[in-house]
C-alpha cells in the first residue's frame, strides 16, 4: 500500500472555513478557531453572518455519501467546479463565504504552507522505513478482513495548533486528513500512529466489526462510536501496536469518555487478542461493553 501526502491549499481553506463555522459538533475544535482569530484578528459581523449561513448550508451535506468535504480533497476541483455541483442558492452561499474569508485565510497560509511541506517530508521519510505489511497483517487477523495492498492512500496535511493534532477518515475512499502543521516535529511517531488509527476506521473495521457492534448495543449513534474508538485506540496511536512498532508510550487514558482503570482493562484485553492472533469477535465486544458499563450503568 502506497501513501501519498498532499499539501493542498483548497483542502486547508475548506478546513479553515468549516471549523470556523462550527457546523459539526463531532469534529469542531474551538481551540483551532481561537488560535486563528488570535493570529488574524476578531471576526467581523459580516464574517459571522456568512459563517452562520455556511453552517446551515453544510448541515445539508453532512458526513456520508453527500459530505461536502469530499469535494475539497479532489485535486481536479476548484471552487468554481465545486459550487457548480450544488443548487444555485447553495452555490451563492458557498462562493460568498469563501471569497469573504479568503483574505483572512491567506494571512495564515503564508506561514503554514512551509510548515506543511516540512511535515510532508518527515511523514514520507518515516513511512518509507515502516514495515506496513507486517502491521496490516496483524490488523487483517484482528478485524477478520483481507485488504487490497495495491491501493494507494492520500493523506491531506492540514493546519493545526502547536499542542493539538488529529485525523479524520471521512473524506471518501482512500483519503485521510491529518491536522499537523504546528505540531511538535519531534513527535512524528505519534502522527504516524494517528494515520494508522484512521486507516483502521477507513479500511479494516467496516466489513465485519461494525455489524457485530450493531448486534450488541442499544444507542447506535453514541455507543458504536465509543466501542470502535476504544478498539482502534487500543492499537494506535498509543496502544499495543503503537508501542510495538512506533515506540509510542502506552496511553494511561485511551479516550476522554473512559477513565484510566477502564483504559487499562481495554488495553489488556486487546493485548490478549493480539498475542493469541484472535479476531475481534462478539466476546470481545461483550467484554468491552462490560468494562464500559462501569461508567455507563444505565447500559449501552
Amino acid at each position: 500500500m502506497f501513501f501519498k501526502f498532499k499539501v493542498s491549499k483548497l483542502a486547508n481553506l475548506y478546513f479553515f472555513i468549516s471549523n470556523l463555522s462550527a457546523w459539526s459538533p463531532y469534529t469542531y475544535k474551538k481551540d483551532y478557531n481561537n488560535f486563528w482569530i488570535e493570529k488574524t484578528g476578531p471576526l467581523t459581523n459580516q464574517e459571522i453572518i456568512a459563517l452562520t449561513d455556511f453552517k446551515e448550508l453544510h448541515l445539508k451535506y453532512p458526513y456520508g455519501h453527500s459530505y461536502l468535504g469530499n469535494l475539497f480533497t479532489n485535486e481536479k476541483n476548484d471552487l468554481s467546479k465545486i459550487s457548480q455541483t450544488l443548487p444555485l442558492i447553495d452555490q451563492k452561499i458557498l462562493i460568498q463565504t469563501f471569497e469573504l474569508l479568503e483574505t483572512r485565510f491567506e494571512k495564515i497560509w503564508s506561514i503554514e504552507e512551509p510548515l506543511l511541506k516540512e511535515w510532508k517530508i518527515l511523514l514520507e521519510k518515516y513511512f518509507a522505513d515502516l514495515n506496513l505489511k507486517y502491521i496490516f497483517e496483524i490488523l487483517e487477523i484482528l478485524y477478520d478482513v483481507k485488504i487490497d495492498y495495491s491501493q494507494s492512500m492520500e493523506v491531506f496535511i492540514l493546519f493545526s495548533t502547536p499542542d493539538r493534532t488529529g485525523g479524520e477518515a471521512s473524506n471518501g475512499p482512500n483519503k485521510l486528513t491529518l491536522k499537523i502543521s504546528r505540531y511538535d516535529k519531534n513527535r512524528v511517531s505519534h502522527a504516524i500512529g494517528i494515520i494508522l488509527h484512521e486507516i483502521i476506521h477507513l479500511i479494516f473495521e467496516k466489513k465485519t466489526f461494525f455489524p457485530m457492534i450493531f448486534q450488541n448495543v442499544r444507542d447506535i449513534d453514541k455507543q458504536v462510536h465509543l466501542i470502535k474508538e476504544t478498539a482502534a485506540s487500543s492499537l494506535f496511536p498509543k496502544g499495543i501496536l503503537g508501542y510495538l512498532f512506533l515506540n509510542n508510550p502506552i496511553a494511561t487514558q485511551l479516550l476522554p469518555q473512559i477513565d484510566q482503570q477502564q483504559s487499562k482493562l481495554c488495553i489488556e484485553l486487546m493485548q490478549k487478542y493480539v498475542d493469541n492472533k484472535y479476531k475481534l469477535d462478539n466476546n470481545y465486544i461483550k467484554q468491552i461493553i462490560k468494562i464500559l458499563l462501569k461508567k455507563y450503568p444505565s447500559g449501552l
